[in-house]
């Protein structure tokens, strides 16, 4: 079965590129006469995305010994960790061994990020880290972000723990 992705833009279908245009049309002309299933898919939003990128991977990265939640080599390889571990696909290695590969959250519906989140912050329960709190979060990216460029500095700044519950700070 054939599928692509496309944004939907004035009222016509947007493609990323000319292959997949290309693509598309030798389908339709060899499909002639036949159904199409169109699926809308929401985008993750860009709060999900930002509490993901900006708090749970570097407060990781802080509660772990050997990694730097400032270090941007160490911030990406903890989101790969994480894609692995909880939006990995288990696949045959090239020694016929069982290896299991980051899948792409690009292509997640919101609902299905937002379990991915959920997967990651059941494993911080169960190791003790502190779950980052959204509304903390999203209080220092709304007012304080600017003035503290990464989280952990504000947090550390403000004496206050990932996991607690917001305080108006001046």
């Amino acid at each position: 079965m054939k599928k692509w992705i496309l944004k939907v833009r004035e009222g016509r279908p947007q493609h990323t590129s000319d292959y997949q245009r290309a693509d598309m049309q030798d389908w339709m002309r060899q499909n002639e006469g036949k159904l199409v299933e169109v699926i809308p898919r929401d985008k993750i939003s860009q709060n999900k995305r930002g509490y993901f990128e900006g708090a749970i991977i570097p407060t990781y990265c802080h509660w772990h010994e050997a990694l730097d939640e400032k270090n941007a080599d160490h911030r990406d390889m903890v989101r790969e960790m994480f894609k692995t571990e909880f939006n990995g696909v288990t696949i045959k290695g090239m020694w016929n061994e069982p290896r299991k590969v980051a899948k792409s959250t690009a292509r997640l519906t919101n609902d299905q990020f937002g379990a991915f989140i959920e997967r990651i912050t059941r494993y911080f329960e169960q190791n003790e880290i502190p779950v980052p709190n959204p509304e903390l979060y999203k209080s220092w990216q709304d007012m304080f972000a600017t003035d503290y460029p990464n989280y952990w500095e504000w947090l550390e700044a403000t004496n206050q723990q990932p996991d607690s519950l917001p305080k108006i700070l001046k």
